[in-house]
């Protein structure tokens, strides 16, 4: 009897060794992840990625965010965990189905964003190209579009990022938000303004439910300096919300972004402040806010007119503003202008659209207090619009100076 090969018998263990190894590694797996590969690798649309959590080979890859979207859904957002909101670069990875990312918006907890164009097809389980970000800023949340896919169902969509772990904590302490922030970004609205007297140290500014939902907002300060203490907000069912500022904030400077519980309508917003005993011009507090997601696109409220941003108008001189329309809002079809707290006088409207366009509109007439325009077609009849140039007057008047409002439809 012939005794077998040394060779045969290599090549027989190692054989039995590779079966052993890929046997262990498929019973170790996820069932569920198993079966929807198999179902994916059935249909012809399954290509292999990664194993959950950081990619193998650069392991300071970390999971930021894991939301489960409906495939034909067009906007996902991930809320970032302060202690991984100091990141250098993000990445999206997909889940089950395969995703077409378009743009990405990080918003950082000082109110600035940043936008990136992807334009990127990513298998399921794969990732898209990396996005630099600025990791001395905290971010607190970043939004993603995608085109909503043709298969239906549910998938996963990840964001991973380069954490540092070092640096100083984000933000004010919980229930403080002292200090005084950077510039209000384009897009953010202002809803109301109030003159601060010299002898009272409280006041209210209304807003009213019919400005929208937002979920964040930020004080301005004009004219005099002011020593603001606290702000109570209360919202569209009563809650009240106060917020711990304690600050000096002299004019032509503003307040950090200060978040709200979620998104939400508000009533009005109650000032608590140290009266200046200078007897200077009096101060005036601007409230600007930031437009919440599940607002832009509503149909349901103010038959589907969006606040596109307002300014506060002088008294003794012609005024030429642009007011920066948020991407969010998308398409505006229609728009209209209104007046508040003073009669205004519109000399010219011109609208610019994001592709550098612009339309001049035959609008030159006075408002009064209160009244708004009817609806003003716009050319195209669905664009986006990157600003609106506008040059008017405010009569003097016992509210003080006037605001003018800019509405879109969508």
């Amino acid at each position: 009897m012939a005794r077998p090969n040394i060779s045969n018998r290599i090549a027989f263990f190692a054989t039995a060794l590779i079966a052993i190894t890929t046997l262990t590694s498929v019973q170790a797996a996820d069932p569920a992840q198993q079966m929807a590969q198999l179902r994916e690798r059935d249909r012809g649309g399954y290509q292999p990625g990664p194993p959950p959590g950081p990619p193998p080979g650069n392991r300071n890859l970390e999971i930021l965010g894991d939301v489960r979207v409906n495939n034909r859904e067009q906007i996902v957002t991930f809320r970032i965990d302060p202690r991984q909101s100091r990141v250098s670069e993000i990445r999206f990875r997909s889940g089950e189905l395969p995703l077409l990312i378009e743009t990405a918006e990080i918003l950082y907890a000082d109110g600035g964003r940043q936008r990136a164009q992807i334009l990127d097809r990513i298998a399921p389980g794969e990732q898209s190209r990396s996005i630099e970000t600025d990791r001395r800023r905290p971010i607190r949340e970043v939004s993603v579009t995608k085109r909503p896919g043709f298969r239906p169902g549910v998938t996963n969509v990840q964001l991973i990022g380069v954490v540092d772990a070092g640096g100083p904590p984000p933000g004010p302490p919980p229930g403080q938000w002292s200090g005084v922030g950077p510039k209000i970004p384009p897009g953010w609205v202002l809803f109301g303004a109030q003159e601060v007297g010299f002898r009272t140290d409280r006041d209210t500014i209304r807003v009213g439910e019919q400005q929208g939902r937002f979920q964040r907002l930020a004080l301005r300060i004009s004219e005099n300096d002011i020593y603001l203490r606290e702000l109570t907000i209360v919202y569209g069912n009563g809650e009240r919300d106060r917020k711990v500022i304690e600050t000096q904030i002299p004019a032509g400077s503003q307040t950090r972004p200060i978040d709200l519980r979620g998104d939400r309508f508000i009533r009005e917003i109650e000032l608590v402040y140290r009266s200046n005993p200078n007897f200077r011009t009096p101060a005036v507090v601007e409230v600007y806010g930031d437009i919440a997601n599940n607002w832009i696109g509503d149909q349901g409220r103010n038959k589907g007119w969006l606040m596109l941003g307002a300014e506060r108008v002088s008294m003794f001189s012609k005024e030429r503003d642009a007011i920066r329309v948020d991407p969010r809002v998308g398409r505006i079809k229609a728009i209209r202008f209104a007046a508040r707290r003073s009669d205004i006088t519109f000399y010219s409207a011109r609208i610019v659209y994001e592709n550098g366009e612009a339309e001049n509109l035959p609008f030159a007439r006075k408002l009064k207090d209160g009244q708004y325009t009817d609806a003003i077609d716009l050319k195209g009849r669905g664009r986006r619009i990157d600003r609106i140039e506008l040059k008017y007057r405010s009569k003097l008047g016992l509210k003080g100076e006037g605001i003018v409002e800019v509405w879109g439809l969508n």
